[in-house]
């Protein structure tokens, strides 16, 4: 059984796009699939998940990109997930915590598991192969799962806008200028202050 854990990261998951299909990496039965199902179960539509496994995430990323999904799912533990983030066309959309599903190794029938089973496995959690409790059914790990969407050309940048009145005009000697004074936002208060 998953253990999921309370805890969203939220920019744009709510006011966002709608979660027509999910991208991750596949195949079925991945800590990846399980995680793109969980997001769907809390911010999809209610309908049968739509979730597209890929063979690597670069390749769930170029789905998104082509529209032929909306979200994509990364494992924060994922080496390469810094692409994702410095990716102009990609918005961080948001996060959410989610353990792995307990893990187990299997053969083909007729075939047994080596005493010295060799593991392959993505290299974020190799120091954790080696731990006996990692191969049996106590240790799910806590994961940081990222999503992502398509950056809306015509959206608002995130950015603090400019301080009002911040107008570029020539000094007069022995004058202030809005650049000597503190930036004040709506508010009155400098940005920053807490009312």
């Amino acid at each position: 059984m998953t253990t999921e854990a309370p805890g969203w990261i939220d920019t744009s998951l709510t006011n966002g796009p709608s979660v027509d299909a999910i991208g991750t990496l596949g195949p079925a039965g991945t800590s990846s699939e399980q995680a793109a199902l969980y997001l769907w179960a809390d911010r999809g539509r209610d309908t049968v998940p739509d979730i597209r496994l890929y063979d690597t995430y670069e390749q769930a990323g170029e789905a998104l990109r082509e529209r032929a999904v909306s979200h994509l799912v990364i494992a924060n533990a994922y080496a390469g997930v810094h692409s994702f983030y410095m990716d102009p066309k990609l918005g961080f959309a948001g996060a959410f915590l989610f353990d792995t599903p307990h893990y187990g190794i299997a053969v083909a029938p007729g075939h047994t598991i080596p005493k010295r089973a060799r593991i392959a496995t993505h290299p974020a959690p190799v120091a954790l192969v080696g731990e006996q409790e990692f191969i049996s059914r106590t240790r799910p790990i806590r994961m940081l799962w990222s999503v992502f969407t398509l950056v809306d050309p015509t959206a608002r940048s995130l950015r603090r806008p400019p301080c009002p009145g911040l107008l570029r005009t020539p000094r007069k000697e022995n004058t202030t200028h809005a650049l000597d004074r503190p930036c004040h936002g709506a508010s009155g208060l400098p940005h920053g202050a807490r009312h």
